[in-house]
């Protein structure tokens, strides 16, 4: 089974634990794929029982099996054809630029900075990991957000603790979100301002947000995998937090 697939699929079941060896493992293939479970429990100060519940959750008999995953994705990386990948990558970095930069842009920037806090969502794991470099570069530009791991949290977060002065920002390959349908209703009907980030289409979360900002993903094979980069993502949160720093 291919790991990131199976990250995917299982990542609104992980704990907060479960997802920090998660990215222990997929920041570091090679070496996770040498160690023993011992040695990883030792490098995620997590118990082996927690690490073997997560393989199990992730559809592996053991973590043997994890490891065997592994390398097969490691080996069939190194066959891939970099110079088509780069291309494609720069081209989906060039679309989402432009799309960012169509957009109305002090509007967005005045319900950044209208003194309320910032709440940001992504409803699966490339964009909870994008969602982390984001909020990481605006806590030091002075900007603190708040990163929602679940939907469950997201729902108290609506019910009970956001206010007409905050912001929400929702992050989804699709935006066809027909799960948060009551929650977006909700937000509307209290006029909270609510950002929505997805691929361009229209999609049932762009049409309940007040700004749609857009960017292009990169799909790809490796071996006989799908694979999806979301390094344009990360693109645009960069260009998120340039432009706040000019527009201050």
């Amino acid at each position: 089974m291919d790991i990131i697939q199976a990250v995917n699929e299982n990542f609104h079941n992980l704990s907060h634990l479960e997802k920090d060896i998660v990215n222990y493992v997929l920041n570091n293939p090679k070496k996770v794929s040498t160690m023993r479970i011992q040695d990883l429990s030792k490098e995620t100060f997590s118990s082996i029982s927690t690490i073997s519940r997560l393989v199990r959750k992730l559809g592996y008999a053991n973590f043997a099996e994890l490891k065997y995953a592994i390398k097969v994705e490691m080996r069939a990386s190194s066959d891939y054809a970099s110079d088509t990948l780069d291309a494609n990558m720069v081209d989906k970095i060039e679309q989402t630029i432009q799309s960012f930069y169509k957009n109305d842009l002090n509007r967005l920037y005045s319900i950044l900075n209208n003194g309320g806090k910032i709440y940001c969502y992504g409803t699966g794991w490339g964009q909870s990991v994008a969602i982390s470099d984001f909020s990481r570069n605006m806590v030091s530009i002075g900007k603190p957000i708040i990163q929602i791991h679940s939907e469950k949290e997201l729902e108290i977060l609506i019910n009970n603790h956001i206010q007409r002065d905050d912001v929400l920002i929702i992050v989804s390959l699709s935006g066809e979100v027909s799960d948060l349908a009551k929650k977006l209703k909700i937000l509307k009907a209290r006029k909270i301002s609510l950002v929505s980030i997805t691929q361009f289409s229209n999609n049932l979360l762009s049409r309940y947000a007040d700004i749609n900002l857009y960017f292009e993903t990169e799909e790809f094979k490796i071996g006989n995998k799908n694979v999806t980069s979301f390094t344009p993502l990360l693109f645009l949160f960069d260009l998120i937090v340039r432009n706040l720093i000019i527009k201050e």
